[in-house]
């Protein structure tokens, strides 16, 4: 091979792959080396070369000079976008460019909002100096139509004496109740002797009574015929534990009805009582009560209710009617006070009381007219259990709001009888027909009943135990409690 003639008249190969073209085809086996005639980068060039001979040597060499250079790759500028031109201006430094990028991806710096920052400290600050004003201002202007803070006096009374009479005996105990807060009870035993252990009825007494009010003679009359009677007070009721005193709320008492229930249903009771058969009887707010307790405990558990005079909610009982009957003016009062009681409940204060019962004229949960106020302050001045006294927290204003027993009728199951009164305008006649209606197309005729009778709303209960009264409550607990051949 002569010197400067190269084996390919093709172009040089380039190893580097260029972005805008396709890189060469792998290269062929090897063939045998040769001694390379390609001069030194160091040597001046050759003849040939500098003159483009048109050997063929010098045909490749001027090709490769006359070869079009790549123009160089633009460099990015923070100020130029992506496929754009870049500006017309003098380079600036590296460190310089980097500056101004980081400079424009930093988010935008935004004033500190420190008015804003200072509202959440004005307006808790707002709401104490409220507080301090409405506390004092509030109770000055309720002082005459409330009372604070009610004690607990445990001491015995004379209500509460064991009882031996001839058809029965009545003796006092505790309930283990919901929290651990015990429940005040009595207890009748009937004496005629029995094959079995008799069954039982449980009783409690509506808004704001306590059980020395008028429900020792129903005990007297379901013990006289057999069962076995236990009738206990509310939590922070009478001899019951609990504080504030004589706090109303629904939830709570409901609460307080299952306690009892599975007091007796365990066992509780011995051979005092069948833990099987057992009854519940209430009367106005526990009338709706029993119904309340029968939609929420298993089928069985319950044997049979009566339900006297029930509040039931709704329309026709509820919040709307008592608004329309006392009007505006007394509703906001009572709001005021339930929510006093509220804030000074939340600050560790003693509780605000409203009267339970009161005149039309009087700022009272019930009013009532002159012969029903005359049957619930009749009767002798004693001391009563518990330091009693006829008031009830103010917050069951507001809580009693979500109380709507005739929402739960349809899971009702026990068989019920309803008591109503036609002269009753605290929970109406009509209202109770209503929720009759319901459970008998849902029980059936032989497991609902109702019975009207031409009373108000205290009378119910004054004269509910009269002997013509009382007996068709006792022969509906012997249908559904006591077995065929006892009975």
């Amino acid at each position: 091979i002569k010197r400067g003639e190269v084996r390919t008249a093709g172009p040089p190969t380039n190893n580097r792959a260029s972005p805008s073209r396709q890189p060469l085809p792998p290269a062929p086996s090897p063939k045998p080396s040769l001694p390379s005639t390609r001069p030194s980068p160091l040597a001046p060039p050759s003849r040939d070369e500098s003159e483009g001979a048109t050997e063929p040597n010098g045909a490749v060499a001027g090709a490769l000079r006359s070869r079009p250079q790549r123009p160089p790759r633009p460099t990015l500028d923070p100020q130029t976008t992506v496929g754009s031109q870049p500006a017309s201006q003098p380079a600036r430094p590296p460190a310089e460019r980097v500056q101004t990028a980081m400079a424009r991806m930093a988010p935008p710096e935004r004033e500190k909002p420190r008015r804003r920052a200072r509202l959440p400290l004005l307006a808790s600050a707002a709401w104490a100096a409220a507080l301090l004003v409405a506390l004092p201002l509030g109770s000055w202007l309720l002082e005459h139509e409330s009372t604070y803070g009610l004690e607990h006096d445990d001491s015995p009374v004379a209500a509460d004496m064991p009882i031996d009479a001839d058809a029965y005996a009545r003796t006092s105990l505790f309930v283990p109740g919901p929290g651990g807060q015990r429940l005040h009870a009595w207890l009748y035993v009937p004496k005629a002797p029995l094959a079995s252990p008799p069954p039982v009825v449980l009783m409690a007494h509506g808004l704001g009574a306590i059980k020395d009010a008028g429900l020792h003679p129903y005990g007297e009359h379901f013990a006289a015929a057999g069962f076995s009677v236990l009738i206990f007070d509310y939590r922070t009721f009478g001899f019951s534990e609990g504080q504030p005193r004589q706090w109303v709320s629904w939830s709570r008492h409901v609460d307080d009805w299952a306690a009892a229930l599975e007091f007796v249903r365990s066992g509780g009771l011995g051979a005092d009582g069948d833990s099987s058969r057992v009854g519940a009887w209430g009367v106005s707010y526990s009338g709706g009560h029993v119904l309340s307790l029968a939609a929420r405990v298993p089928d069985g558990h319950l044997s049979a209710i009566v339900a006297n005079t029930p509040y039931l909610g709704g329309p026709k009982g509820g919040v709307i009617k008592h608004v329309t009957e006392r009007g505006v003016l007394k509703t906001v009062r009572l709001i005021g006070m339930a929510l006093l009681d509220i804030v000074r409940h939340a600050l560790g204060l003693p509780a605000v009381y409203v009267k339970t019962v009161g005149s039309h004229d009087e700022l009272a949960l019930l009013g009532m007219d002159d012969l029903e106020l005359t049957l619930v302050r009749m009767g002798p001045k004693q001391r009563r259990m518990g330091g009693y006294q006829p008031y009830v927290t103010a917050r069951m204003i507001l809580e009693n709001l979500a109380y709507n027993p005739s929402a739960l009728l349809h899971l009702v199951s026990a068989p019920t009888l309803l008591r109503g009164g036609a002269r009753d305008d605290t929970c109406p006649l009509d209202s109770i027909r209503d929720a009759a209606a319901v459970l008998r197309a849902q029980l059936g005729d032989n497991r609902t009943a109702l019975i009207e009778l031409p009373y108000g709303h205290v009378e119910m209960t004054a004269r509910g135990c009269e002997p013509e009264n009382i007996r068709p409550v006792v022969e509906w607990f012997q249908t559904h409690l006591v077995p065929a051949k006892e009975a």
